[in-house]
């Protein structure tokens, strides 16, 4: 029986490769879909409209 940690990471990974366009890289018109329909309130309720940009930023330094 998977672990809620494995749940949870089995959820993550079957969302990313629904938006992903080549299902290994998620490009920023993807990001921007998965944030529209997975977190319908983060980008309307968020100050800065650069958010999106900062964040895909933030992953490419990674």
């Amino acid at each position: 029986m998977p672990s809620q940690l494995e749940h949870a990471m089995e959820t993550l990974m079957f969302t990313f490769h629904k938006y992903a366009g080549d299902k290994e890289h998620l490009a920023k018109e993807d990001l921007r879909a998965l944030m529209d329909k997975e977190f319908p309130g983060f980008l309307e309720n968020h100050q800065d409209p650069n958010a999106l940009e900062r964040i895909l930023w933030d992953m490419e330094q990674c």
